[in-house]
Formats: structure tokens, C-alpha cells, sequence
């Protein structure tokens, strides 16, 4: 009988008010869904919004819901001084892939301040006593590989929220989490990698999934109390209530790292490139550092780094890397060199504070920058300095930092 009656409520609503379409709502900071439902409960029962509520979301200061709603009722939504923020909940894709020849250079990059010869193998210098340990990378993708042997037991599966199970759908989200924490191509090789499956095997997801990702991120981060960054190598266009949900995440200590975008265009318009709340990441060539011609760019783009020819693991052969191209590969670069810092001791809300002092200034060719209004010439660094770094000789190789993080930045 109540199923009844709740078919007959929304067949009435939809006769009434038109057409429902998938919208995120984000209610102001100090207000909850039990504040919300007292408000939308003074309705009559075709205008009430409860009903048509399909998921909730509520970490830190942050609460939101989904649902299909009719224009009338996005409408009385958008007046409600309840509400901070409406998107609509579009559909997104995952980048794209694009195999080339292998060749490992994003490594090398980040311990070196001048661009390298194309062709010639470098040494990668790092801080061996910061590797990420204890710190959990949430890799809100496609799902991860967690049991390639390059994550040595250290990549766990956290939540699937596209009803397919936990292995990697495309391969992406490996990839990505092998940039920031394997142990032969990983940035952060002592990280713990958390996979939150967001990306379908037709490579696409919804908005509102993100919203739950970061949902189950902060407070997964919480309950562990362990120090955690999150790593968004997706996106789509605007949206102010992811936007919004990134900067009540970073409230509750959370770091996140965001891909510019593989538009060529604007990250400003793009979510949740767009969020100052996020460490947004574009990509240069791995050849000359010029910014790669499918990067987005623009004031929301906060530093680059390498986004071609990134090698990392393989998640449908174990025993071969493949290489991609994308700013989704740039971003788990500097998600790792978070982690470092995060393991080094640097406060969550002084990372991107000390990454961009870190960052490696004026190398990006200013032609490459032309008409990119407010692109910042930034290039992700590790902080590991002295002439070993520039050394054009050797493979992966270990050098602690002569300087340590609050030695050089918080000296006491």
C-alpha cells in the first residue's frame, strides 16, 4: 500500500511540475539534513523534497543530497536559505588512455631543476626517510590492482560505488596508484594505497559518486587518524557543490590533489580542477617542459608536472608496464610528493604552502605559456637539493635531504 502511494506522489509531482533531472544539492555549513527536512516538511506533500532523495552525504561541516528533481522544485531549491550550492549531477569520463614507447622520466623530474636531454637516463634522488609511511592515498578512480606485486601488499580495497566489485575496471586507477606509490615508478614508495572505485568499465561515473567518495575518504581518514590525500584524476564541468565538498574535506584534514583537465583549455571551468581548495596539476612534455597540448591551464592550475610518457604499472599484465599520457598522471605525481611531506611531519593545511616553495620556478618556455592567461610557471619539485640531484648518470637512486622540511621552513 505505501509503495502505492509513493508511485502515485511522484507520478503526481512529475504531472505536475514536469520533466525531474539528477541535481546535488549542498546545504551551508551550519545547517544538517534534520534542519533541512524541518523546512521542507511545511510543504504540502506533492512540494515536499524528501521523497524525492536519493542519496545523502555528510563529513566535517559539509551535508548534501542527490536526487531527481522537477523544475519547480529546483526552483523553491535555489531561494531556500538553507542551500549553498545546486549542479546539476552529470555524467563523467575517465581520461582516455594513450599507450607510447616506454620511457621513465616522471621520476627523475621531480628531483631536478633544469630540464634533462631527451633519451639520456637520469638518476631519481629522494628523501629515503619520507616515503609516504603511514600515510594513506585515497585513489578515487577506476578501482586499483591491489594485489600487482609493485604495491607490496600495501594497496587495500576501501569502497565500490559502481556496483561492478573491486578490480580495476580500465586499468586508469593502477596506473595512476602505481605513480604514487609502487615501489619502482611510485613517488611515495611507502604510502598505503586506498582504492575508491568511481569509474565504471565503460569508463564513466556520476558527480554524485564523487561526492560519496570523498565522503568515505574523510571519514575513513578520520577513523584511522592517519594522515590522508586524496587523488582525483577525473573531472567534468563546473560544479560548486564538489567544489564545496573539497573544501569541507580539507576542513577535516584531508589534502586533495586534482587533475587540470585534458581539455586544452580553461581548469577554471572545470571541476574539481577549479577548487582552490584543491592542488590542481597540469602537465608539461617530458621532452622540454613545455605545457603538454591537451592540458588544461589558467589560474586553477596550481603547478605541472610530467604528464607524457608516464610509466607505470600494468594492471592487466603484472609483469610489463605500460605508458600513458594525461594530466590523470600528472596529478598522482604530486599526490605522492604529498605523502612525503605528510610522512615528513608538514601539517595538512601547510602542504601546498611548502609544495609550491618547493615547486621549480620559470623552466616551462614562455612561448609554450602563451595564451594561457594567469598560467603560473610552476614546476612540481621534491625539495631534494646539492649537485647529485643534477647528475646525469645512474638509475633510481636514494639521497636524503641535507635540509630537512622544518629545518628550511619552519626553522626554530
Amino acid at each position: 500500500m505505501m509503495l502505492l502511494q509513493f508511485s502515485l506522489l511522484f507520478l503526481l509531482l512529475q504531472y505536475c511540475f514536469g520533466k525531474s533531472e539528477p541535481f546535488l544539492v549542498s546545504l551551508n555549513s551550519d545547517e544538517t539534513m534534520e534542519s533541512f527536512y524541518a523546512y521542507d516538511i511545511k510543504f504540502p506533500p506533492t512540494e515536499r523534497v524528501r521523497d524525492l532523495i536519493t542519496n545523502t552525504y555528510s563529513f566535517g561541516d559539509f551535508n548534501a543530497f542527490s536526487g531527481n528533481f522537477p523544475p519547480e522544485i529546483v526552483k523553491r531549491l535555489e531561494s531556500c536559505e538553507l542551500v549553498a550550492e545546486i549542479s546539476r549531477d552529470v555524467k563523467f569520463k575517465g581520461t582516455v588512455l594513450k599507450t607510447q614507447a616506454n620511457a621513465p622520466r616522471h621520476l627523475a623530474r621531480v628531483s631536478r631543476r633544469a630540464p634533462f636531454d631527451f633519451g639520456q637516463q637520469y638518476s631519481y634522488f629522494y628523501n629515503s626517510t619520507a616515503q609516504g609511511q603511514d600515510v594513506n592515498v585515497y585513489v578515487i578512480d577506476s578501482g586499483v590492482a591491489t594485489k600487482h606485486p609493485q604495491f607490496g601488499g600495501r594497496a587495500k580495497f576501501g569502497k565500490d560505488f559502481t556496483g561492478e566489485g573491486s578490480g580495476d575496471s580500465t586499468g586508469h586507477g593502477s596506473h595512476v596508484a602505481g605513480v604514487i606509490g609502487s615501489k619502482k615508478y611510485g613517488i611515495a614508495k611507502k604510502c598505503n594505497i586506498i582504492s575508491i572505485k568511481v569509474l565504471n568499465s565503460a569508463n564513466a561515473g556520476e558527480l554524485s559518486v564523487v561526492l560519496a567518495a570523498l565522503e568515505y575518504a574523510a571519514k575513513h581518514r578520520k577513523r584511522t587518524g592517519k594522515p590522508g590525500v586524496a587523488n582525483l584524476s577525473i573531472g567534468e564541468e563546473f560544479s560548486g557543490v564538489i567544489n564545496r565538498a573539497i573544501r569541507m574535506a580539507n576542513n577535516t584534514g584531508l589534502v586533495v590533489v586534482a587533475a587540470a583537465g585534458n581539455d586544452g583549455t580553461d581548469a577554471c571551468t572545470k571541476s574539481p580542477a577549479s577548487s582552490r581548495h584543491a592542488i590542481t596539476v597540469g602537465a608539461i612534455s617530458d621532452v622540454d617542459d613545455r605545457v603538454a597540448s591537451f592540458s588544461n591551464w589558467g589560474k586553477c592550475v596550481d603547478l605541472f608536472a610530467i604528464g607524457t610518457n608516464v610509466v607505470s604499472v600494468n594492471s592487466n599484465d603484472f609483469n610489463s608496464p605500460q605508458t600513458l599520457e594525461g594530466t590523470s598522471f600528472s596529478a598522482p605525481v604530486v599526490s605522492g610528493l604529498v605523502a612525503n611531506l605528510l610522512s615528513e611531519g608538514v601539517p595538512p593545511e601547510k602542504v601546498k604552502q611548502v609544495l609550491l616553495a618547493r615547486s621549480t620556478k620559470g623552466r616551462i618556455p614562455s612561448d609554450s605559456l602563451a595564451g594561457k592567461s594567469g598560467t603560473r610557471n610552476r614546476i612540481a619539485h621534491n625539495g631534494v637539493s646539492g649537485k647529485e640531484a643534477e647528475s646525469q648518470q645512474g638509475t633510481q637512486g636514494s639521497l636524503r635531504d641535507p635540509f630537512s622540511l622544518f629545518g628550511l621552513f619552519y626553522k626554530t
